[in-house]
């Protein structure tokens, strides 16, 4: 079986939760290719800080990535 490493990464939210993730996940050397969010100015946001692509659309999902981050509230589940 082949072990498939996590480097390519989507979040989805723009919380504090998802932006202390993305930075997290940044200065460990991975990538964030996009970050969906309802709200487009702070999903904008954090896309920019973050040198990731912001999506409005679910359907915008990148098949390229090796993880999905869902970091969002639990009312939003």
């Amino acid at each position: 079986m082949a072990i498939h490493k996590i480097q390519n990464i989507v979040l989805i939210g723009a919380g504090k939760l998802a932006t202390n993730l993305a930075f997290t996940l940044k200065k460990k050397g991975f990538t964030i290719l996009q970050v969906y969010n309802r709200s487009r100015a702070s999903g904008m946001k954090l896309a920019e800080k973050g040198s990731s692509a912001y999506i409005g659309d679910l359907r915008e999902l990148s098949n390229k990535a090796d993880l999905y981050a869902l970091a969002v509230s639990d009312d939003a589940l």
